[in-house]
């Protein structure tokens, strides 16, 4: 019996040296985003002032820590509320464990809010495209994350069979530097005709066949957002287009001067969306380019000119332009060897003739 008064005793001493929280209930904890701070609310006068007088009772912790020591912290109060400050900031995202004389709590810090990223649009979006097509554009809404391509994309035929390593080397992403467009490069070596691997492998596009390009419901943003929806792109081929790019099949419209009329180009065949955005440009009667927006889906191109247009201006486009096929202004992509021949001058046209 002496044993257990002893330990009775030894409970009332610890009680009295540290006294519970009134009320421990109603103490309620929680995370402040405006200020970072964790505040506690329903503790009296009394309790509050002992606890900022004794920092050392308060344990922060995050939750998955294996610590049996608090974070550094400090500790005010603003009227009822009890503000506890952690030096470093709690991780967005992550839960933390509070805990002072007979209180404990966790609490959850909210994450930052992260953007499910869409397929804004994808190039060539034709349904039918060129046995010989070279490139896939597809531009996401938000930055995606590096290394998941070759588990997240493929090819696949009409009966569900996927196509065998279309596409060239997918472990070298292709992205822009915001990480929002990829570029799927199909193999120049089975698509060019005459080569080894066209030879041995074959094209990886049939005419007459239909395909899908698959984009994974998981493929991810770089904040870790997955796709949640599977992509399905389907297209139909059709045959192969081999000869170089002329600007003069191309419908052309021109504006008067002194409107702000787009110019407005339709192209013969489906063009290289982003060579087509970056290779053409108007020029005034200077051949300083004419300040605008261009907006091209690879099939129209149009400039909207930022002050109405002057006289004398006219369309210039750069040699190296290609289509979807990689025929450019100079030759087609599948040229014969020692036959390519050198165009030294870009292209041009008049669009808005100069005053006389």
């Amino acid at each position: 019996m002496s044993a257990i008064r002893f330990m009775v005793r030894q409970a009332m001493l610890a009680a009295l040296l540290l006294p519970p929280i009134s009320g421990a209930a109603e103490v309620h904890a929680e995370f402040d985003a405006t200020s970072g701070s964790v505040i506690v609310s329903g503790l009296d006068e009394k309790e509050r002032r002992e606890l900022t007088g004794s920092p050392s009772e308060i344990y922060l912790q995050h939750a998955a820590a294996d610590s049996s020591r608090s974070m550094a912290l400090s500790l005010r109060t603003e009227g009822q509320t009890l503000f506890i400050d952690p030096r470093f900031g709690l991780r967005p995202g992550a839960g933390y464990i509070v805990r002072f004389r007979d209180f404990e709590t966790e609490i959850a810090v909210p994450g930052d809010e992260i953007n499910t990223p869409e397929l804004l649009w994808h190039a060539p979006a034709d349904a039918q495209v060129p046995a010989n097509m070279l490139r896939l554009y597809l531009m996401f809404s938000e930055p995606m994350a590096r290394g998941q391509v070759r588990g997240s994309i493929w090819l696949e035929r009409a009966d569900g069979s996927r196509v065998d390593s279309p596409f060239l080397n997918l472990h070298a992403e292709l992205w822009d530097r915001g990480q929002r467009r990829l570029t799927l490069l199909f193999d120049p070596g089975r698509i060019k005709q005459g080569v080894g691997p066209n030879q041995t492998d074959g094209a990886p596009l049939e005419v007459g066949e239909s395909y899908r390009l698959i984009v994974a419901d998981t493929m991810a943003s770089a904040e870790g957002a997955p796709l949640g929806d599977r992509l399905v792109l389907p297209f139909r081929v059709g045959p192969a287009l081999r000869t170089a790019v002329r600007p003069d099949d191309w419908l052309i419209t021109s504006p008067e001067p002194g409107t702000s009329v787009p110019i407005a180009v339709t192209f013969d065949r489906a063009m290289d969306r982003g060579a087509s955005a970056r290779l053409i440009n108007i020029l005034d009667g200077s051949g300083t380019k004419v300040p605008g927006t261009v907006a091209t889906d690879g099939r129209t191109w149009r400039f909207v000119p930022k002050m109405p247009w002057p006289a004398g201006v006219r369309l210039r486009v750069d040699p190296d332009l290609e289509d979807i096929s990689g025929n450019s202004l100079r030759a087609p992509f599948d040229a014969i060897a020692n036959t390519i021949g050198q165009r030294p001058q870009p292209y041009e046209a008049i669009v808005i003739p100069a005053q006389h």
